[in-house]
Formats: structure tokens, C-alpha cells, sequence
């Protein structure tokens, strides 16, 4: 999980920090420390999954098309793959 949640914390450094205002039902996770996101996990109150995906739909809006910054050279296909196999260990 730590391996998962670094690079996670990689990709925040990398895309920045989003406006206050998301709209989504719960705190996105990029607002959180990797701490904070740990503790969520233990708990159950957050998947590898939901994280994985966040941060893939945050990369896609962005990093990725025409306005994007293009910091992130390359996406594990299997990204979800992984993370429901962490979901599940």
C-alpha cells in the first residue's frame, strides 16, 4: 500500500492542487495527507480502487489533451487491475 500510495503522492506533486470547489459526494482524496489517506483505508471508508480511479480521472482531466500539462509520460493499463488485487490482499 505505501508503494501505491507514494505514487500517488508523486502524482499530486506532479498535477498541482485543485480548487476548493469539486462538487463530489465525498473530500476528494488529493486534499488529504498520505497519512490521512492511510487511516481512511485502515478504516475502510476508502478503496485502492476509489483512490486509483480519482487520481486517473484527475491525470485525464489535467495532465492529458490539448490544454494539458503532459508530465505523466506513461499510465499503468492495469492500474485498476493493481488496485483491486491491493483491495482484495
Amino acid at each position: 500500500m505505501k508503494g501505491l500510495l507514494a505514487a500517488f503522492a508523486a502524482t499530486v506533486l506532479i498535477a498541482g492542487f485543485p480548487p476548493a470547489a469539486q462538487g463530489a459526494s465525498r473530500q476528494a482524496p488529493w486534499y488529504g495527507s498520505i497519512a490521512g489517506l492511510q487511516q481512511q483505508m485502515r478504516a475502510g471508508k476508502l478503496s485502492s480502487v476509489e483512490l486509483t480511479r480519482d487520481f486517473l480521472q484527475r491525470i485525464k482531466r489535467l495532465d492529458q489533451g490539448s490544454h494539458g500539462v503532459n508530465a505523466i509520460i506513461l499510465l499503468n493499463p492495469n492500474a485498476l487491475k493493481v488496485a483491486a488485487a491491493r483491495d482484495h490482499a
